[in-house]
């Protein structure tokens, strides 16, 4: 359990050493005086290479994985598209460099994360993969069901980027 980093109290981080001169950070962020993530209160990863000079991308934001996030930047997907959220809401997942992390469960004040490894961490990915395909074909099951009824469903989780809605 992480509490959010602006609360006096709790454990504020998880960090994972990736070799001599990088690690993978976690951390639980909530809207305060300042950070307003709006609805993207949760998780937040990001690597730190000490081989890397501060200002010159040392600190590097690592994103949930999906659609976007997964695939090399395009003219058409730049790295904004790619990281419209930064931080892992409940059920969200990315695996870096082998290392599995999860969003199980969220309160006001903190994140509960799920971080695993090696064979382990394989094993959640693939899970973690068919959770979201079911989610997926269970949102067009009810977003076709809508559209017979002339109405139109959009996810909770939409986010909006100008006139994009992803």
């Amino acid at each position: 359990k992480l509490t959010d980093v602006n609360v006096e109290t709790g454990t504020k981080a998880a960090v994972i050493r990736l070799s001599n001169s990088k690690a993978l950070v976690i951390e639980s962020r909530r809207n305060n005086k300042f950070d307003f993530l709006g609805s993207n209160e949760g998780l937040f990863v990001y690597t730190v290479d000490m081989n890397i000079k501060s200002g010159e991308g040392a600190v590097r934001a690592i994103a949930e994985s999906n659609q976007f996030t997964n695939q090399n930047p395009t003219p058409e997907i730049g790295d904004n598209n790619r990281f419209l959220t930064g931080t892992l809401r409940t059920n969200e997942y990315l695996v870096h460099e082998g290392i599995f992390v999860k969003n199980i469960g969220s309160s006001l004040t903190a994140d509960s994360v799920l971080i695993s490894s090696g064979s382990k961490a394989i094993e959640l990915e693939k899970q973690a993969i068919q959770e979201k395909a079911v989610r997926a074909a269970e949102f067009e099951k009810l977003k076709s069901e809508s559209a017979k009824e002339g109405d139109l469903y959009i996810a909770g989780d939409c986010q909006p980027t100008g006139t994009i809605a992803t």
